[in-house]
């Protein structure tokens, strides 16, 4: 694996108990830890704990210190998918951040 990849990985649940594969997620990210790799970026959200909402100026926090963007997948309703990566791509020309689409 190349030294400089890093995968951040964003999960929304509504619950840990209506999370699904969360223990293998968890697991990967154990595997990565142990083996001194900062390569998994695992970062869990739970509605129900009243987490903070993945908004604007959340993607923004994000993004502070981020080179490049080669890569992302949304998965989620369509409204959410649109809002995500128009929020995304004005966040990166904002921070003159290399977004690849």
């Amino acid at each position: 694996m190349h030294p400089e990849f890093e995968l951040h990985l964003y999960v929304s649940f509504q619950s840990r108990a209506d999370a699904i594969a969360l223990d293998v997620l968890e697991g990967l990210q154990e595997l990565v830890r142990n083996n001194k790799s900062k390569s998994l970026h695992l970062h869990l959200r739970f509605s129900d704990q009243k987490s903070r909402r993945w908004d604007d100026a959340f993607v923004r926090e994000q993004m502070k210190n981020v080179k490049s963007v080669q890569k992302v997948w949304v998965c989620g309703p369509p409204v959410m998918e649109e809002s995500f990566e128009q929020i995304l791509e004005k966040a990166c020309k904002d921070f003159d951040i290399d977004f690849r689409t």
